[in-house]
């Protein structure tokens, strides 16, 4: 009997898995998420980062090709809404995933609805896709819907995991304290879309509350019955790989303090994908990230966030003593015209030479922050936020800063290639990972030949160019919010070179006119705070199809 028994589950597997052509654990295909955090859920805030963690410990950013955060549509709180921001974007690019990928569905529905519903389209055996419900299932529900009108037939490689009772709920059953409002729940979606060949994983409520050990919820297994925070210390100080990446996991713990929450129950459906295995914990999780994240290793810091060791400073007046307070360090960071400085330090106006202003109190703390190593073929990562002063320069100027790299001579200003760090304050626009440098390269761009365009996505190329570069316009980047950029630099000596920011692809050249060089950072027109500078070095160079090949969307 027990035998019959086994054969049926079997066959009853089989048939599963071939007509929808995923496994579980996962194997292959495209994952997709929906999570709120916006209105209600702040537990949502640490389990966002710690799903992340999980796709990229097994180093499979690429195959989130889409994130709708922010999901409950019908209304935001502003603390929560900025939480669940800083969840998103800055521990997806900690993680390293591009960025651009993740939506906020409170600011736009349609575009969340229309972007869920093109990964669906997409569903194949061969290419199937998981969704991860970790919010009301109203974003998932209408792309869903979306697709049975344009391609039904790719509905039968759609698996939908969740393991919440009020999620699956909340979209016809809102709390007490918001208005009320109605749209897709889990059991209309199933009726809706089951006979369609959608596969429905509801799998054990990951919020065991009284089980440390068992669950992804510690909120009320201490023996008082308040939540047991114990459990997630080892993530506090996490230190087991690049900073990048130390910094993210460390994240989680802020968030989950933030929420008030030791619970990050949801990241256990992302733990289940991957394991098959319903019963994940804090013991597990800390499993995936120490035997994680594969090419992590090799990273060096070489800012030590005490001192200038390794480094010198250099300003356009030659004065050593004004360049230590140009470039002050403050709690591990580089702080850029601090306190020291008035809120408009130098500033002049667009007629300074009609109105003879002496020559040198323009500019005269331009200047750089420059590693004695020379540098040829590494990823560069550095962070940096803007404060709130204007300097040096006049009033139509804006938030100014960057990167030089392959300086081959440290004047001020440098021979070298820059990505730009700047944000125009009276449009609006940001211009970070603009590309310059003095001398001519081969750049990808639009048909218009002005902005850059990746060439995995059709971009024009352009031979023997020679004037700057605009980056492409990032989804997602902070400007005078006082949130931190993240941002990389892949150079394989005059091969090629690629800017990041955020985790997206915004710039690029190829047949760079400089080989290697040493590395600054610059004070321009503005305060700028940078931090985490670490770099990995390669002997052999990594061929740009291989950095290109994940950011096609």
């Amino acid at each position: 009997m027990m035998k019959n028994k086994l054969q049926h589950i079997a066959i009853a597997l089989l048939i599963t898995i071939g007509a929808w052509g995923q496994t579980i654990p996962y194997t292959k295909g495209r994952i997709a998420m929906s999570s709120d955090g916006n209105a209600h859920d702040p537990d949502d805030w640490g389990a966002t980062v710690a799903s992340l963690g999980i796709i990229a410990a097994k180093n499979l950013q690429d195959k989130l090709t889409v994130y709708t955060y922010a999901d409950h549509v019908w209304s935001s709180k502003e603390k929560h809404r900025a939480q669940i921001t800083k969840s998103a974007i800055s521990g997806g690019a900690q993680f390293g995933f591009d960025t651009s990928r993740f939506i906020a569905a409170a600011d736009n529905p349609e575009m969340a609805y229309a972007k869920m519903k093109d990964e669906i389209i997409k569903s194949t055996s061969k290419d199937p896709l998981t969704i991860i419900a970790a919010g009301p299932m109203q974003v998932i529900g209408e792309a869903l819907r979306l697709t049975k009108i344009e391609n039904s037939g790719a509905l039968k490689h759609v698996r939908i995991i969740s393991h919440s009772k009020s999620n699956n709920q909340h979209a016809d059953r809102p709390s007490k304290s918001e208005k009320p409002h109605e749209g897709w729940h889990w059991e209309e979606m199933k009726e809706a879309f089951t006979k369609e060949g959608v596969v429905f994983d509801l799998i054990l409520d990951q919020n065991d509350k009284t089980n440390k050990l068992v669950g992804f919820s510690s909120n009320n297994a201490a023996e008082n019955g308040k939540a047991d925070w114990s459990v997630w210390e080892f993530l506090k100080d996490y230190h087991k790989h690049s900073v990048r990446v130390n910094n993210a996991i460390q994240l989680i713990y802020t968030q989950m303090k933030a929420s008030h929450k030791a619970d990050i129950s949801d990241a256990g459906m992302l733990y289940y994908l991957f394991t098959g295995d319903v019963h994940g914990g804090p013991e597990k999780l800390k499993a995936v990230f120490d035997n994680g994240f594969i090419g992590e290793e090799g990273f060096q810091t070489i800012f030590n966030g005490n001192n200038f060791d390794g480094w010198y400073l250099k300003i356009k007046k030659g004065d050593p003593e004004l360049a230590k307070k140009v470039f002050a360090i403050e709690d591990n960071t580089v702080h850029v015209f601090n306190n020291e400085f008035p809120d408009q330090y130098q500033l002049g106006d667009k007629d300074w030479k009609k109105n003879k202003i002496p020559v040198n109190n323009q500019n005269r703390t331009h200047g750089l922050f420059y590693t004695h190593k020379k540098y040829s073929k590494y990823i560069l990562r550095f962070e940096y936020k803007w404060g709130s002063k204007i300097a040096n320069n006049f009033i139509k100027w804006q938030y100014d800063a960057g990167l030089y790299y392959h300086v081959v001579d440290d004047k001020v200003w440098p021979k070298g290639i820059e990505y730009q760090v700047r944000y125009n304050h009276l449009t609006n626009q940001n211009h970070t990972g603009d590309f310059f440098t003095g001398g001519a390269f081969t750049w990808y761009a639009n048909k218009e030949g002005k902005r850059f365009v990746s060439p995995m996505l059709g971009g024009v190329k352009i031979e023997n160019r020679k004037s700057g570069l605009l980056a492409s316009i990032p989804k997602n980047y902070h400007a005078l919010d006082g949130q931190w950029n993240y941002c990389e630099v892949i150079v394989m000596g005059d091969a090629y070179t690629i800017h990041k920011l955020n985790g997206e692809v915004v710039n690029m050249a190829t047949d760079l006119p400089f080989k290697e060089g040493i590395i600054g950072f610059q004070s321009e027109t503005a305060e700028v705070f940078y931090r985490n500078i670490e770099i990995k070095e390669f002997e052999t160079m990594v061929p740009m199809n291989e950095i290109l090949k994940d950011s096609v969307k």
